[in-house]
């Protein structure tokens, strides 16, 4: 059978390192003790003016084109932790020929596939009075949530994402309200946390 290539689009807006950790040690070590798999490409698509990172991209080549080998990557895929808004990406039938230009490329078939939803809490670092600054730390921010988040059973903190305006904090589990209500409780208790967001990105 003819080799098959998928795209995993991963909703995943984390730096490159955080990105390794997460998802790409141990997909890899997944594939390859199923022996079907070859890893051509990762890379992180982001906003070059903002530096807002958009998602992910890993490039999968299956050994075969079968539907129980896509099947098995998909099973395989759903033991990381895949946020919610994913895709896995591929097209059906016969691979076109990419180096013709005149060849006919179909539309690709997309796949969502998540195992957990994801919180953003961005940290406002331009509207503060300047002692606000000097006088709080962010990394207490990040303690003290993985500790709240911890006593409730919930995941915890994965990552920070440095914008232009904002310092997000990235958090995920298996229920984004269970996290806005921790986050929500503690957020006037620090100054630091004043003119801060919450938005649900998977």
């Amino acid at each position: 059978m003819a080799e098959k290539h998928y795209t995993l689009q991963l909703n995943a807006k984390v730096q490159p390192l955080d990105r390794w950790d997460m998802f790409e040690d141990p997909l890899m070590e997944l594939l390859e003790k199923e022996w079907i798999w070859e890893i051509d490409w990762w890379g992180t698509s982001f906003d070059q003016e903002t530096w807002e990172i958009f998602y992910c991209d890993v490039e999968i080549y299956l050994n075969d084109d079968s539907a129980e080998s896509r099947e098995k990557l998909i099973k395989l895929v759903n033991k990381v932790w895949v946020p919610k808004g994913s895709f896995l990406i591929f097209i059906d039938g016969e691979e076109p020929d990419y180096d013709d230009e005149e060849a006919d490329i179909p539309d690709s078939t997309k796949l969502e596939i998540w195992t957990l939803e994801w919180l953003r809490f961005s940290i406002n670092w331009t509207e503060l009075p300047e002692e606000v600054y000097k006088n709080n730390d962010i990394n207490k921010v990040i303690d003290d949530l993985i500790d709240l988040m911890e006593a409730e059973k919930a995941w915890t903190y994965y990552s920070y994402v440095t914008r232009n305006t904002h310092t997000d904090l990235i958090f995920y589990w298996n229920s984004f309200a269970k996290m806005k209500e921790i986050v929500e409780k503690y957020a006037p208790n620090n100054p630091l946390c004043e003119k801060s967001l919450i938005e649900q990105i998977a």
